[in-house]
Parts: structure tokens; sequence; C-alpha cells
């Protein structure tokens, strides 16, 4: 007869042996779907993240009174862990791969020459309320995140990203170009 998950969690609770396995045995289809859904991290280390999370709430669970409320706690303590995960990811700045056709910056010829790359696209930019040119400022020069710079200028986090996207796809586009020309 299979145990209910409050009785595993009450036998780990107790330090019973094998407890804990038959717990992560029980949730292992729950943590297959969130490993899945987390592409930025590999596979088995999505799910150890996962078995972890599951091992702390665990730990911590007060009240182990009937299956749905474990559950119910178990399958939040696992969203949770996911939309931390996602939190940090999609905060996180994006780099830029290196192509080796750019410039390097190792010289003061090709940090003049991408400023001046970077005025001639400031210079033909339509920017209708200067939000480009100020992120641009506060995000290079300043070094502030998504989020205090979408507060200084009234906009929402998920736009100043947007935004501060598609200056980077610009100026790589803008570099990559002068580079081309100059490489010829």
């Amino acid at each position: 007869m299979k145990q209910s998950i409050s009785i595993k969690i009450q036998d780990y609770k107790q330090d019973k042996s094998n407890a804990l396995n038959d717990i992560i045995l029980q949730m292992e289809p729950l943590v297959i779907k969130y490993a899945k859904k987390t592409f930025f991290l590999e596979f088995d280390d999505a799910k150890q993240e996962y078995y972890l999370c599951i091992i702390y709430a665990c730990k911590k669970i007060r009240v182990w009174n009937n299956d749905e409320q474990c559950l119910k706690y178990l399958k939040l303590s696992i969203k949770n862990k996911y939309l931390t995960f996602c939190k940090e990811y999609y905060s996180s700045p994006v780099l830029l791969p290196i192509n080796e056709d750019m410039l390097y910056l190792n010289s003061s010829y090709d940090i003049v020459i991408m400023m001046i790359v970077i005025k001639k696209y400031f210079d033909n930019l339509y920017d209708k309320h200067g939000y480009i040119k100020s992120i641009f400022y506060y995000s290079t020069y300043i070094g502030l995140n998504d989020v205090d710079i979408g507060s200084i200028l009234g906009l929402s986090r998920q736009y100043v990203h947007l935004l501060k996207i598609r200056l980077e796809r610009d100026l790589k586009a803008e570099l990559e170009l002068t580079s081309r020309d100059l490489n010829k």
C-alpha cells in the first residue's frame, strides 16, 4: 500500500530511514516538470536544485495533517524556486557574444572609434522622449540597474530592460559595420 505524503513527511520529521527518499520519488514528476521549464540551467542541475528545495521544504513545514496541504506546500515551494530562478536569470544583464571582427578596445585608436560610433548612433537616433539616451547614461556611466532607472524615468523595469536590449543590439550592429569597414 502506498503511504500518503503527509505520513511520509511525519516519518521524515521523526528521522525514519528512507522517508526522504520516498518523498523525493513521489515528487519527481513535479521536479521534472519544472526542471524542463528551467531552460537556462542544465536539466540535471535544475533537478538537483528542485530536490534541494523539497528537502528544505520538508524541514520547514510545520503542519502536515493532510495530503492536500502537504502537496500544496511542496508544489508552492518548487514554484517559488522556479520563479526565483527566472527573476535572477531575466534581471541579469545580457552578455553579448564576442565577435572576432569587432573592435577590441586594446588601443586608444579602438576607443576613439568606438566613441565616434556611439556618438554617430545617438546623433542619428530618433528618441522622442530621450529614454534611450537616459538609459544608456544611467546604465553605462552611473551603473544603475533596470529598477532604479525605471523609477527615475517613470518607466517599468520591463520596458527599461526592453530598451536596453534594443540599444545593445543596435550598438553592436553599428560596431560590427564599422569593424568590417575598417578591416577592408
